[in-house]
């Protein structure tokens, strides 16, 4: 199973705001593990693998 976080955990463990989280996640820079229905869809990310971005960003 998955640990998944939101855009604001994801935002804390990368040192940047939630838009630039949704930017890059926009972009494909960033890996969505699941995207909630509708125009304004909740952000799900992998901790695990937001963690090891976080270490080769930092």
């Amino acid at each position: 199973m998955h640990n998944l976080i939101g855009s604001a955990e994801t935002a804390r463990l990368l040192k940047c705001s939630r838009a630039t989280v949704q930017r890059r996640a926009l972009n494909g820079d960033l890996d969505v593990a699941y995207r909630g229905p509708g125009k304004t869809g909740a952000y799900l990310f992998d901790r695990t693998g937001v963690e090891a971005l976080a270490k080769v960003s930092a």
